[in-house]
């Protein structure tokens, strides 16, 4: 899965290193090989170098099926990455396409969900978002969070995204009284700590929610004091 990597470039020489070592080893690439390829096109997304990461994950890919069949928990992964990153790259049809790839290997292979399944599932949701399809990605919201509230505890972090997630899609419909309930519980569970925001990687790396929260905020009170006022004024 995409995974945090610190020191992108380091990390990219490293493994371009692993890659090279693994090629004078051996004649024709081993699973090794495959990792390598999926690891360089992580740290390759966190660069937002997207294109070059889809390039990595097809080759992983494509190693993977030669080297092992097309049922690998492996390959799911993979599948699973390169939905991400034709996401980012606006091919909204071939990500759900991948992902579906990844959910039918993870739902053959595994009794019980893991929580890249849940993950899986938010991601899947942001896409549906992003199509227009509300209620399709709501609902994935919802199997997300079903998933995780079984597979991480019920405080983690990881379960204030699709919280946030839903909040987005009723923002997106202009619903944003529907909206605050969900972005407001989301960002209680990240956290915050306000009063030193500097060393708080979930603020950094959460902004752009926070924004979205606030805006929201900022018009459900709005609506709020309009209707009030209106209100008062029929009264009048």
């Amino acid at each position: 899965m995409l995974d945090d990597i610190g020191q992108p470039e380091k990390a990219l020489g490293y493994f371009k290193k692993a890659l090279r070592n693994s090629s004078v080893h051996h004649d024709e690439p081993v699973i090794e090989t495959g990792s390598i390829y999926n690891n360089i096109g992580i740290v390759q997304f966190k660069k937002k170098n997207f294109k070059a990461a889809l390039e990595s994950f097809n080759r992983a890919s494509e190693i993977y099926v030669t080297l092992l069949n097309e049922k690998t928990l492996k390959l799911a992964d993979v599948y699973s990455n390169i939905g991400v990153a034709k996401k980012n790259l606006g091919q909204l049809e071939e990500s759900i396409i991948y992902y579906n790839k990844a959910l039918n290997i993870y739902s053959e292979n595994l009794e019980k969900p893991i929580k890249q399944v849940g993950r899986l599932f938010g991601n899947i949701g942001i896409v549906h978002k992003e199509k227009g399809e509300y209620n399709d990605a709501i609902s994935a919201q919802y199997r997300a969070i079903e998933i995780l509230r079984e597979t991480v505890n019920e405080e983690s972090p990881e379960l204030s995204l699709p919280l946030l997630n839903i909040g987005n899609v009723f923002l997106d419909q202009k619903q944003p009284g529907r909206a605050f309930p969900y972005l407001k519980k989301g960002m209680v569970m990240l956290n915050f700590n306000f009063d030193d925001v500097n060393n708080n990687l979930a603020y950094v790396k959460h902004l752009s929610y926070l924004k979205k929260f606030l805006n929201a905020l900022e018009e459900y009170f709005q609506q709020r004091r309009s209707l009030t006022i209106g209100n008062n004024n029929y009264q009048d």
